[in-house]
């Protein structure tokens, strides 16, 4: 990441390129930075990143030994798809935590503890915070949602 402010400005300049932060809202921040590959090639690059400490989480919920999916329709897409419930997390509340609220709000759903899976990087070329995934037997579920 080049952080010469004289060299920015000349790429700005140059270009006409926005560098730093493009778009924040109460949930993220967008930024753009110059990057160079050698001395002399440069790009810029965007990254995404949450506010907050929330930890991230997909929950994939097990009923009566078959997975449960959500048919949601995705604004960035604009279109359908089939996923599992999952959210950003809100802050101070642990990975587990926000995986039985995530079902609870998307799903209605009651869920025993979950079990930790691990982590994953959903778009590592724009998020750079792990998202936390787990695994949760479903006591109850209400069939429809909102």
């Amino acid at each position: 990441i080049e952080t010469d402010k004289s060299i920015i400005r000349d790429y700005v300049y140059r270009r006409g390129n926005r560098i730093g932060v493009l778009y924040e809202s109460p949930y993220r921040v967008l930024v753009t930075d110059l990057v160079y590959n050698e001395p002399g090639q440069y790009f810029t690059y965007e990254r995404a990143f949450p506010l907050g400490d929330g930890v991230g989480v997909v929950c994939v919920p097990r009923y009566k030994e078959k997975y449960l999916l959500l048919k949601q329709y995705r604004h960035a897409m604009r279109d359908y798809q089939y996923g599992f419930p999952r959210g950003y997390g809100e802050d101070g509340l642990s990975g587990a935590q926000n995986a039985k609220k995530e079902l609870r709000e998307e799903l209605g759903a009651e869920s025993y503890e979950g079990v930790f899976l691990g982590n994953v990087i959903s778009d590592s070329g724009l998020f750079g915070k792990p998202v936390e995934i787990y695994l949760c037997e479903v006591e109850s579920y209400a069939a429809k949602v909102g």
